[in-house]
C-alpha cells in the first residue's frame, strides 16, 4: 500500500512538472512579444480583440489590457492620460485588412501617441491585403508596424517602408524590425509642404541684391535643417492673402493640404502641433518717454526735501551767525549772504569772527557747502549726459495713463476685449487696422501707437533701436496672453514623433535660440527692419533753454533788489 502511493505521487509530481515546463515554454507570438516588451522597455501591453489568439499572458510579466469589440464602451476608451503612453499595442485581425470599428478606434486611442508600435496579427495570408492595411496606417501616422502572419506554428514577419512611397518589406527575424529605424529615417526626398508667408522672424521672403529669392527665418531655418537632415525635399505652397491668412492657413493644415506651419499655435485652435518647447508671451510696447525740457535740470539733482534741507541749512547758519555776536550784532543781510556763499562754496572778500562759535558755524557751513555742491555738480553732470524723461510706464495698470492708442487687426480685437487683465481704458482706446498698415506701423516704429505681439516678434522689431541712445520704444515686461512654442502640424503626421525628438533636441542645444537671434539681422537685411540711427548728430545740452531757468532767476534777484533799494531810499526820506 505504501509503494502505491509513493507511486502515485511520484506520478503526479512528474506529471505536474511536464505541465509546469510546458507552461513555462512561451508561444512564437509571445515569444516575440516579449522581446519588443525588452527592446522598448514597454510598461503596458494593450490588446485588442485577442481573445482567439494563442498568447501566454502570464509570461509577459506586464500589465496588461484587453479590449474587445463587443463591450460596450469599448470606443470611450483612450490611452493618452489614462495609463502609460509607452504601451505596446497588439491587434488581432479578424476581418482583413483591418476590422472597420478597429479602424475606426485606432486613432482616437492613440490620439498624439502616433510613434508607438502596434502588431497586427493575422491567420490569414496578408500577401493581398497587406498595402491596403500599410495605407490606412501611413494616412493615421503609424509608422511602426509590424504584422505577424501565424502559419501552422510558424511566425511571418512583414512591415513597410512609407518613404518615398508605400512598399511592404518581408522581415528574416525580429532583428530586422529592431533595425528598421534606418529605413524610416531617410525619407528619399518625400515633400514636407509648408508655407511661405511673411511672418518675420519666423519666416522671411525677399530678393537680395544679387536678384536671388531668398528664404529665411529662425522657424523656417529649422524646418529646412530637419528635411536636409533625414533627406527630404522642403515644398512650398502658394502665398496666402494678407487679409486672412492665420484663417486659412488653419483651414489648410486642418484638411491636410499642408504640413507644417512657420506660426506658432495659439491656445484657442484646436489643431494638432509639434511639442511645446515654452510658452510664448504676448506683450504691449509703447514709445519711450519723451524727454524733458533742459532748464528743469536745475532742480532735478535734488530731491524737494534735500531742497527743504539746504534751505533751512542756510536759514540756520544765518541765524547762528547773527546770534552768536552777542551785543555786537551786525546786519542780518551780512550773515545771510555768508550763509549762502558757504552752502554755494564760493569764496568771499572778507571773513570775520569773534569767537570760536563763528569759527565753528564757518567750517560746518563751508563742509556742508563743498559735500552739497560737488554732489549737486556731479549729479546735474550725469543727468546732462544720460539725459532725463518723463515718468515712464512699467505696468500693464499705467497703460490706462497712456495718450496713445493700441493699433490692432480685426483677428485679435474682439479676443483682446476678453482679456481682464488688460485696463478698459486701454480696450477703450483700441483702433483698429488692416494687417497691412498694422504691419508697416509696426515695422517703422511708429511712435503714434501702441502694439502688442508675442515677444519674438517684438524682439525683432526692437531690434533695431540698438544704435539709438534713446530707444523709440519700452517693452511693459508684464505678459497678458500666452501662445504656445509649438509649430502646427497636418493631423496623424507619420513623422511627428520625429520631428518632435529634432526640436527637443535643437532646443535644448541652444540651436534654436542661435537661429532665433541670427533671424534679427535677416530682417535687416531682407529690408524689412532698418536699423536705426539717432536724428540729431550732437546732442546740445548747454542751449538756449537751458539757462532759462538762470535767466528767471537772475531777473527775480534784480527785481528783488531793485525793490529793496527802493525800500530803504523811501525809508531814509521817512
Amino acid at each position: 500500500t505504501n509503494m502505491k502511493l509513493w507511486a502515485l505521487i511520484i506520478i503526479l509530481i512528474f506529471i505536474c512538472e511536464r505541465y509546469t515546463i510546458k507552461s513555462e515554454v512561451p508561444s512564437g507570438i509571445t515569444q516575440i512579444l516579449l522581446q519588443l516588451n525588452a527592446k522598448y522597455k514597454t510598461n503596458l501591453n494593450l490588446f485588442i480583440n485577442t481573445q482567439d489568439v494563442n498568447l501566454d499572458y502570464q509570461l509577459l510579466e506586464i500589465p496588461a489590457i484587453q479590449l474587445q469589440m463587443e463591450i460596450k464602451n469599448f470606443h470611450q476608451f483612450r490611452l493618452l492620460g489614462s495609463f502609460s503612453n509607452n504601451a505596446l499595442i497588439i491587434v488581432n485581425i479578424k476581418v482583413p485588412p483591418l476590422d472597420p470599428d478597429v479602424a475606426n478606434y485606432l486613432p482616437y486611442l492613440l490620439r498624439e501617441l502616433h510613434e508607438l508600435h502596434i502588431v497586427f496579427i493575422t491567420v490569414e495570408d496578408p500577401i493581398s491585403w497587406q498595402e491596403d492595411l500599410y495605407r490606412y496606417c501611413y494616412e493615421e501616422g503609424f509608422i511602426n508596424i509590424l504584422l505577424i502572419h501565424e502559419n501552422n506554428q510558424t511566425q511571418l514577419l512583414y512591415s513597410y517602408k512609407p518613404y518615398p512611397e508605400i512598399k511592404s518589406i518581408q522581415l528574416p527575424q525580429l532583428e530586422d524590425y529592431f533595425n528598421r529605424r534606418l529605413r524610416i529615417w531617410n525619407f528619399h526626398h518625400y515633400p514636407v509642404r509648408t508655407l511661405q508667408d511673411i511672418v518675420e522672424p519666423r519666416l522671411i521672403r525677399y530678393v537680395n541684391r544679387k536678384g536671388q529669392l531668398v528664404l529665411a527665418g529662425y522657424i523656417l531655418n529649422a524646418i529646412r535643417e530637419f528635411t536636409r537632415r533625414y533627406n527630404a525635399t522642403l515644398n512650398f505652397l502658394p502665398i496666402l492673402p494678407a487679409d486672412r491668412a492665420l484663417q486659412t492657413a488653419f483651414n489648410q493644415t486642418l484638411h491636410r493640404q499642408v504640413d507644417i506651419v512657420c506660426y506658432i499655435k495659439e491656445i484657442i485652435w484646436q489643431v494638432p502641433s509639434s511639442v511645446t518647447l515654452y510658452l510664448l508671451k504676448d506683450y504691449i510696447i509703447v514709445p519711450h518717454a519723451r524727454p524733458i525740457a533742459s532748464h528743469l535740470y536745475f532742480g532735478r539733482p535734488f530731491a524737494w526735501i534735500l531742497w527743504l534741507a539746504v534751505i533751512a541749512t542756510v536759514v540756520y547758519g544765518m541765524l547762528m551767525l547773527y546770534v552768536s555776536n552777542g551785543s555786537d550784532r551786525s546786519e542780518i543781510g551780512l550773515h545771510l549772504l555768508w550763509s549762502l556763499c558757504h552752502i554755494l562754496f564760493i569764496s568771499q572778500s572778507r571773513l570775520t569772527a569773534f569767537n570760536w562759535q563763528q569759527w565753528t558755524i564757518h567750517f560746518i557751513m563751508i563742509l556742508s557747502g563743498f559735500i552739497l555742491t560737488n554732489l549737486y555738480v556731479a549729479m546735474l553732470s550725469s543727468m546732462l549726459t544720460s539725459g532725463l524723461f518723463e515718468p515712464q510706464l512699467n505696468t500693464l495698470q499705467d497703460l490706462k495713463y497712456s495718450p496713445y492708442p493700441l493699433l490692432v487687426d480685426d483677428y485679435y480685437i474682439d479676443f483682446l476685449k476678453q482679456i481682464v487683465s488688460l485696463p478698459s481704458e486701454v480696450k477703450n482706446r483700441m483702433v483698429m487696422a488692416t494687417s497691412a498698415n498694422l504691419f508697416k506701423a509696426r515695422t517703422d516704429l511708429n511712435t503714434s501707437y501702441m502694439y502688442f505681439a508675442y515677444e519674438d516678434r517684438l524682439e525683432a522689431a526692437l531690434y533695431q533701436q540698438n544704435l539709438l541712445k534713446v530707444p523709440r520704444f519700452k517693452k511693459i515686461p508684464e505678459s497678458f496672453m500666452d501662445g504656445l512654442m509649438a509649430l502646427p502640424l497636418a493631423p496623424s503626421l507619420p513623422y511627428q514623433s520625429l520631428f518632435n525628438t529634432y526640436l527637443r533636441r535643437i532646443f535644448e542645444c541652444g540651436v534654436w535660440h542661435k537661429l532665433k537671434s541670427d533671424s534679427w539681422m535677416d530682417t535687416i537685411d531682407s529690408g524689412i527692419y532698418k536699423l536705426m540711427r539717432d536724428d540729431e548728430v550732437e546732442r546740445k545740452p548747454f542751449d538756449l533753454s537751458f539757462y532759462l531757468f538762470v535767466f528767471i532767476l537772475w531777473a527775480v534777484g534784480l527785481t528783488l533788489a531793485g525793490l529793496c533799494l527802493l525800500m530803504e531810499l523811501l525809508w531814509w526820506r521817512m
